[in-house]
């Protein structure tokens, strides 16, 4: 009978003891996730970021050019290095 009431106990705390593990797991499961796409546009500074608004291809080609430099000078790839000439050997 002393077994069967130790083993009994140790259920019993086994039971607690996952138990505690796992409801913190179950409660963070419960809250909603907040979808971000629906949020505007936000730059690493966390300024928004406004598109300017394009309405024929010469606007276009303007924008494209901006929005490339602007990429390559965040990327720190702007302005680029001097070509050297290639004198490849193989």
């Amino acid at each position: 009978m002393v077994c069967q009431e130790g083993s009994t106990r140790l259920r019993a705390v086994i039971r607690f003891v996952v138990l505690g593990m796992l409801l913190p797991v179950f409660l963070s499961a419960q809250q909603p996730h907040e979808d971000t796409r629906h949020k505007k546009l936000r730059d690493a500074d966390n300024y928004e970021i406004r598109m300017a608004q394009v309405s024929n291809i010469e606007e276009w080609k303007e924008r494209r050019k901006q929005v490339r430099e602007t990429l390559l000078l965040r990327a720190g790839l702007w302005p680029e290095p001097e070509r050297t000439p290639l004198k490849a050997k193989v």
